[in-house]
């Protein structure tokens, strides 16, 4: 009966079914990608990494990539300077990559040995973040580094889910409540 008379019963039997197609068909097609994926699974842990190049092209030796952040800084300087202009406060938040949020319990579980691409990842995320983070020191534009806070969260659970890049509701929440305390701590 709920199957042909519930609008709520209809919407929740199709997003589980189209969650699970969509999961499905990702995991397949990075599977297609031999050497790219490297899955995690503990205790309270259950997550699969992509290193496929598609995914993974931060090279700090790379001339674009050098480039790019040459602008990022010039860009973050001229939102500075709108800021000082319009009188508003300008908070940038470092939001690490899954694989740099997961990297200490990844390398202490043997990760970084058995896949050198994932020590790479992790190092070269390591080298852009400590390039932005001086610039930003340097340059006297505040900045929060979600990263110590998300690190405790894989201490418990997941805070992203198995195949996305992107933060979980568990996340999600540490990530609005580091930015929360921040915002409401004397400076």
């Amino acid at each position: 009966w709920s199957s042909k008379h519930s609008a709520f019963y209809a919407l929740l039997t199709r997003t589980s079914i189209f969650d699970f197609i969509r999961v499905r068909e990702k995991v397949t097609a990075m599977a297609n990608e031999t050497g790219n994926l490297i899955a995690y699974r503990g205790d309270k842990h259950n997550v699969i990494f992509n290193l496929s190049p598609r995914a993974r092209f931060l090279d700090m030796g790379d001339p674009r990539i050098k480039s790019a952040m040459q602008i990022t800084k010039q860009v973050m300087l001229d939102m500075r300077s709108v800021g000082e202009k319009e009188s508003f406060r300008l908070i940038v938040a470092m939001i690490p990559t899954k694989e740099r949020v997961y990297g200490k319990l990844l390398d202490r579980a043997g990760y970084f040995d058995k896949y050198p691409r994932l020590a790479d990842a992790v190092a070269q995320e390591d080298a852009a973040r400590d390039a932005i983070a001086g610039f930003l020191h340097q340059s006297n534009i505040e900045f929060i580094d979600l990263l110590p806070e998300l690190e405790a969260e894989v201490d418990e659970r997941d805070p992203y889910p198995l195949t996305d890049g992107h933060p979980n509701k568990d996340g999600y929440r540490v990530i609005a409540e580091t930015i929360d305390h921040y915002l409401n701590s004397p400076r």
